[in-house]
């Protein structure tokens, strides 16, 4: 990390939001200048281009040095930026284990960018798509589940906390209610889907993430207003399972399946929910 970047420039995917956004900021925080901020699309015969690994280009951004020099990718490139800025990251990021965290995180996200945009994308020249990784892919289904493990649990015990009804255990049993039919989808899915089953099961990672964002503002407000804050959970799952729904059309279309898939899928998270909704009714 000890040339300075004046001589280097990022090679990103253009096409994703996400690396727009965040390349963009580092222009605006001076880490970059305007020009060394170079989209794959906009790749044609420059030198450096010969200097790219191809196995790499696309799963981590390449770090191109305009003097000849060695290019670097993923977190070291995005390390070394912000080492412009703040100078400790570099002494920091020496520590192994948490370097090693953050490059599994930072590749998670790389190899599932895609998946997590669900957009189409244009073929170009040099090519900037990240390659399916296995290992990954599983990585952030997980994180996801746990994530949404965690919140809906939280969702649970703020919808107990509003005193409308008395609930034990209600973290454990909202996950149930809520996690069910995704688990019921899944198992769906790598039965009877014959292609795509594993981007599939990522996309409805993706949504799960999104669903429990958005019950975020009731598990904060619901526990304070009593009666309201439960109106407020019920308004709060209604809006999330129609994100959820819009979402799951979309992405079943981007990935040519039938719509059939998001009849399961929906029809699975709402019986399997009424069937522990009654459950834990007859046990109270």
């Amino acid at each position: 990390m000890n040339s300075t970047a004046s001589h280097k420039a990022i090679i990103y995917d253009g096409e994703c939001p996400l690396c727009d956004a965040y390349t963009r900021t580092f222009v605006k925080m001076g880490i970059l200048k305007n020009e060394e901020r170079i989209p794959f699309s906009e790749l044609k015969n420059q030198e450096f281009i010969s200097r790219m690994d191809v196995s790499r280009q696309g799963n981590e951004i390449p770090l191109v040095d305009l003097n000849g020099g060695e290019t670097i990718y993923g977190i070291d490139a995005l390390l070394f930026l912000l080492a412009k800025k703040w100078k400790w990251i570099e002494s920091v990021f020496h520590f192994r284990p948490l370097y090693f965290l953050f490059a599994q995180l930072y590749s998670t996200i790389s190899y599932n960018r895609r998946i997590i945009l669900a957009k189409k994308y244009r073929e170009l020249e040099c090519s900037c798509a990240p390659r399916f990784h296995l290992g990954y892919r599983l990585a952030f289904i997980f994180i996801a589940a746990m994530i949404s493990f965690f919140i809906t649990g939280m969702f649970g015990n703020a919808l107990a906390e509003t005193g409308v009804f008395k609930i034990e255990n209600a973290g454990m049993k909202m996950d149930a209610i809520c996690g069910t039919g995704w688990a019921l989808t899944i198992l769906f899915a790598m039965v009877f889907m014959k292609k795509n089953r594993i981007d599939y099961i990522g996309h409805l990672a993706v949504l799960e993430i999104i669903g429990v964002l958005v019950l975020l503002p009731s598990i904060i407000i619901s526990p304070l207003i009593g009666f309201s804050g439960f109106v407020f959970c019920l308004m709060s799952v209604l809006f999330s399972s129609a994100v959820m729904l819009r979402g799951h059309i979309g992405r079943v279309r981007t990935l040519g399946l039938s719509n059939r898939w998001t009849a399961i899928w929906f029809f699975s998270l709402q019986a399997t929910a009424i069937f522990w909704i009654l459950e834990f009714s007859l046990l109270k």
